[in-house]
């Protein structure tokens, strides 16, 4: 999908470099040190067919991303799209980036059969919250227990 003067796509086999771009973008939008993923790790999450790994180029460059799972309920025969990253590199934000990136994890939900997307924020992070509101996203009160090992 071309918007604007970038495109969004999903990523598939054999593309290391975009997928590790995205970890970059990411790790840039939420001011956190870039990782290193060796090609063994990058070539699993790109064979998952339940993870939707999404990029926006501008050009050759990769400026906004996202990342999303498909969980499969037990409550019922239907399965949901949990948006687990969303962020665009600081230098490209307010462009609709994000937007766009969002609307591809809707197309990509529905593609999959998933009838809901849903995304955890921190009460903190005032600009996901307003993001989220601004692209017709209804809150839902949730307190979220961690277990870091």
């Amino acid at each position: 999908m071309t918007t604007l003067g970038f495109a969004v796509r999903r990523l598939a086999h054999g593309d290391r470099d975009d997928a590790r771009a995205l970890a970059a973008v990411l790790a840039q939008a939420f001011d956190e040190t870039p990782p290193t993923l060796g090609d063994a790790w990058v070539d699993a999450l790109l064979a998952r067919p339940d993870l939707v790994l999404l990029v926006a180029h501008d050009g050759a460059a990769v400026v906004g991303a996202a990342v999303a799972h498909l969980l499969p309920m037990t409550s019922r025969e239907a399965t949901e799209l949990m948006l687990y990253d969303i962020g665009v590199a600081p230098a490209h934000q307010r462009r609709g980036i994000g937007r766009a990136l969002l609307n591809a994890v809707h197309a990509e939900a529905a593609r999959l059969g998933a009838d809901t997307v849903f995304v955890l924020a921190d009460d903190e992070d005032r600009h996901a919250l307003d993001f989220y509101r601004a692209t017709r996203g209804s809150a839902s009160p949730v307190t979220l227990f961690a277990w870091e090992r």
